[in-house]
Parts: structure tokens; sequence; C-alpha cells
């Protein structure tokens, strides 16, 4: 590659690449499929999909120079503000540029700096591709993987590559570089906060829709993955008399706690969708492939090989153009069985009727005696509130690194809450991050982009505002949504409270493929580097269908070990 051209670059998802806006120092490229909406007078381009928060469920046109305008002369607040989406948006001033990702985490954004500048793309196989990245793992990122996957973190598992996280900026001035927060979950749970007298489940399900009907206006057709669970319904209904044509599918495990059809197929009677439904298969695994083959950190489990496997074959055979999923819901609506929406309630209200309800709530959702729930909020009063630890998996780890990590705090900025802040929120934003890793979805090279609707900026904002024991009232978690969405879902949907899991097949990946797992693994970088245990693997191993949760964890040292030959390699086709 030219010298000119080791500039400063935004990449965009694929290799066909067009110029979308270029000035001295800074060049954008996109590829055809993917939208740019250009400001004017060459001030920047937003890069992605862009909706507007109070406006028709479509995207912003390329063509529309209103709200180039309009977002020209308000730049990055105005951008957050006024819209939402996904999408990377680059603002260019007179010795700079910022560079701004969005707060719903939709659009990736990996970053390199260069010996003369940045490169900058929202696909890490381009750096690779345009010869700015010559991958190699970052050994010492590893360790975090191990212990903290779900946990975004600017660092990623290559070197020298960081990730833009979500909300966050990036300014580049005088050769010299700036990260600065730019959305803040804690500015919308107080801000924001709906009084009592609104009909919140109403606004909520106003939101939702928008969202979910937006986020679909673009594809011809797409694939919904109906688990018959609350979130993937909830989407589902929003799908009603959408112009987009919409299949559903729902993946099956030959255990009673793997097989949901009865759900899915309740759902897509009710929306009259047709429903695939899908076994998972053994034949789709291969130790060798990495879900996260395509990305920069690996954060995925081997099983889940078979999922994907499956939706490429489905949306290939219908011609789907895009996975729509309900991912993301039970973090966005805090679903959790903590004891700290008690202190929210408090904070509110006093020790009041009201906190004796919700402390009742709390023992029928976490289905204990009030003797124990009276046990974990004293055990919890006594905590330091004012910081969040983010807890660390140790099983399987060697005692050195288990010792060495005793001493390493992992943060995040969203995690530093303000003075009397709920430690309710502190918990549910601790979830929102929880699923960043997760919702960029792994199917990008096979250009099916992933949608997922609950996530989208309006949706956080509005849940966040939620106080988290209004989603315990009646004992019922979720209940805000429940109530929003009664007029919408079978009574099946709206009364289930059991999830199901692809635990039996993935435990059946162990036992079918112990002998080839024990080989990988013990013979593996991770164990070879110290950083896991060979030994507690083996034990592990050799306890068959006895081996308890720690099947989930092994799953996941496989992929990064097929993830780590995948880079080390130069083997990043995706699996």
């Amino acid at each position: 590659m030219a010298d000119e051209d080791r500039q400063k670059v935004v990449l965009g998802s694929a290799s066909a690449m067009h110029v979308a806006i270029e000035r001295p120092g800074f060049r954008a490229l996109v590829n055809d499929e993917m939208a740019s909406l250009i400001l004017p007078r060459g001030t920047g381009c937003i890069i992605g999909k862009l909706f507007a928060k109070f406006g028709p469920a479509r995207s912003i046109s390329p063509e529309d120079q209103e709200e180039g305008d309009r977002i020209a002369s308000q730049s990055v607040a105005g951008l957050i503000n006024r819209y939402w989406g996904e999408y990377v948006a680059c603002f260019l001033q007179p010795r700079g540029v910022t560079i701004l990702r969005d707060p719903g985490a939709a659009c990736p954004c990996y970053y390199l700096r260069l010996v003369d500048g940045y490169a900058i793309a929202s696909d890490i196989s381009l750096l690779v591709e345009f010869k700015f990245l010559r991958p190699h793992v970052a050994w010492d990122q590893i360790p975090r993987y191990l212990s903290a996957k779900d946990l975004p973190f600017e660092h990623t598992g290559l070197q020298g590559v960081r990730e833009l996280l979500a909300g966050t900026t990036l300014t580049v001035s005088n050769d010299r570089a700036e990260i600065a927060l730019a959305w803040s979950p804690w500015d919308h749970v107080e801000r924001d906060a709906p009084p009592e007298s609104e009909d919140l489940p109403a606004r909520l399900w106003r939101t939702v829709h928008q969202c979910v009907r937006s986020a679909v206006s673009d594809i011809d057709s797409g694939l919904l993955m109906l688990s018959g669970g609350l979130d993937s319904s909830v989407v589902a209904s929003c799908l009603a008399g959408a112009a987009t044509q919409i299949s559903a599918m729902t993946m099956v495990s030959s255990d009673a706690y793997g097989d949901e059809r009865q759900y899915a197929q309740e759902m897509a009677s009710h929306q009259g969708l047709h429903l695939h439904e899908h076994h998972y298969s053994l034949d789709d695994i291969d130790l060798s492939k990495s879900v996260a083959a395509r990305l920069p950190k690996p954060v995925a489990a081997i099983h889940e090989l078979a999922l994907y496997s499956a939706v490429v074959r489905r949306c290939r055979e219908i011609g789907a153009s895009a996975v729509i999923t309900g991912n993301g819901g039970d973090n966005v609506f805090y679903n959790s069985s903590s004891v700290r929406p008690f202190f929210d309630r408090l904070k509110d209200d006093g020790f009041s009727v009201g906190a004796f309800h919700t402390f009742n709530d709390i023992c029928s959702i976490t289905r204990v005696s009030s003797g124990k729930a009276l046990k974990a909020i004293a055990s919890f009063a006594l905590r330091p509130r004012h910081e969040y630890v983010w807890e660390r998996e140790t099983s399987f780890l060697d005692a050195a690194l288990t010792a060495s990590l005793r001493k390493t705090t992992y943060d995040h900025a969203w995690l530093s809450s303000p003075p009397g802040a709920a430690v309710g929120k502190l918990g549910h934003i601790a979830f929102l991050l929880r699923m960043q890793n997760h919702i960029e979805g792994y199917l990008r090279s096979d250009d099916l982009p992933v949608i997922n609707p609950l996530t989208s900026q309006p949706v956080l904002e509005l849940a966040l505002a939620i106080p988290t024991w209004r989603q315990f009232e009646g004992g019922i978690n979720r209940s805000v949504v429940r109530r929003a969405f009664q007029q919408h879902l079978p009574p099946l949907i709206l009364d289930r409270r059991q999830k199901g899991s692809p635990g039996g097949f993935a435990l059946s990946i162990i036992e079918a493929k112990a002998t080839e797992i024990r080989e990988r693994l013990l013979d593996g970088e991770l164990v070879r580097r110290r950083f896991l245990d060979g030994g507690a693997i083996d034990h592990a191993l050799r306890q068959g269908p006895a081996i308890g949760l720690g099947y989930m964890r092994l799953l996941s040292f496989l992929d990064i070990e097929a993830w780590i030959r995948n880079w080390e390699e130069g083997q990043t086709n995706a699996p």
C-alpha cells in the first residue's frame, strides 16, 4: 500500500469498498451495502443505520440532507440525544477527527495505532486485508478472557488492537488520541425517571414497538430466532403487520429442558408465522473452529457452532437477509435474583409498606424463605456499596494465575456510580455490560447481520429509568415488560417463568468427543502456558456425566484454544 494511503482510515464491514469521504489525513471507506450519511461541507459521516428517536419507523436516508445539516450542527451530543442506531460516526475538525460508537454497541469498532495515524474498522479482518495488522495473540490479555470474558474492555486479545467501547469517542488531534465517555447510563437513571402518574407499560410498549419496526425496516426478509421465551416473543409481537417478510426458527435438543417447541409453536401460531424446527447436531461441531474466529476477542463457547451453522443454512434456504433475535432482553429488563432492588425501594420510599412488598416479591422470585432473604439482605448491607466488584471465574485456572488475579482490578467507566446512586441500578448496569461482547453477532462473515432490537438505545434509556423494584412487582420477573405486552402475547407465553437451555446438547459434546477434547485442552496453549490447571481438567473429564456445570467452562476453553490457533496460524475464516 502506498505511503499516502497509510492515513487515518475508517473502514466498513466488507471487502468491496468505496470512498465515502476524504480530506487530507482522513479517508472513510464503506462497502456498497452499508449505508453512509455524508454530513454537509465534508464535516463528517455516519456509517451504518441511523434512526430518529422521534420520527417514522425507518432509517434515515443518505439523501436526507436536512437530517445531515441537523447532525452536523449539533455534533456528538446532538447525535446521541436525537438519534439512535447501528453506527459509527465521524466528525471532522480543522486539526483532527472524533469517532463515536453508538451507545447500544450494535456496530463494532476496533482501532489500531499506526506509525503515522490510526486505522479503524468495524471488521477486524479488514485491518489484516489492508495490511495494517499482522495479527498476534496478546498473551497478557488471555487471563482476562479466562476469568471475566463478559466484561467489555478496551484492550482486545490481539496485540495492538483496541476496541472503542459503546457510547465512547476517540478523538485524534495533532497526533494525540483521547478517549472520552459521550453517553453514560447514569444520565438516564435519574434524569429520565418516569413520573408515578405515567402509564409506564404503555410507554414501554411504544418504545419497544418503534425500535423493532425501525430495526427491520430496511430488510426484505428476516429469520426470527423464536424460543417462545418472553424476550423473543415480545419481538415477534412487534413484527405483526411489518412489511418485512418474517420466518421463525427454534432450536431443539434431545433433553426436555432444551425442547421449547411448545412455547415457540404457541407464539408462532399466535402471530401467523411459519416456524422452522431444528435439532442441534454434533455434526456441526468442529473443535478446530472457533465461533469467534473473526473477532479480536475470544468470547464464545464452542457448542454455539451448532446454532450458528443451523441459522446460516436456514437463511440460505429461505433467502433471509438478516437474523432477528430477542437477545439482551434479560439484561435490559434486569431479570435478576439479586436483593439489590430492596435497597432501591428503601432509597425511594424508606421503611414503608412498599418496601415490605418488595421484600416479599424478592422472596417469591428467588423462591427462598424470608429468613434466608433477610440474611442475604444483611450480608449485602455490610458490603461497601460505592463500587461494583466484577466477579472472576477461577475454576480450572492454574493456582499461580488465580493468585495473581486477586491483585488485579477489572473495571469499566459505567461501573463508577455517582454518590448516592441506587445500588440496584449499579447491578442493572453491570447486566448491560455483560451482554455487549455477545450481541455483535458471529454471522457477519456470512453477510448475515444480526438485529437485536431490545438492546436499542431508546429501550436501554427507558429501562434504565424504571426503578429496579418495579421489575419485581407482584413477585414476577420483568413485571413491567409483561404488563406492557399482556394484550399482545398468549397466556402460555405471558405466564412462562422457566427458561430453556442447550445445556443438554453442550454436555453431549463432552461425552461424544471426550478423547479429542482431552488432547486439545491438555496439549493446548492454555495448559502449556500455565493459564489452566491440566490436572483439574483431566479430573473433570474423567467424571463423565457427573461433571456438573464445569462442562460450560471447558467448552469456553475449547473455543479459546481454537481462536488462538485460528489467529496464530492465519486461519481467520469464520466457521
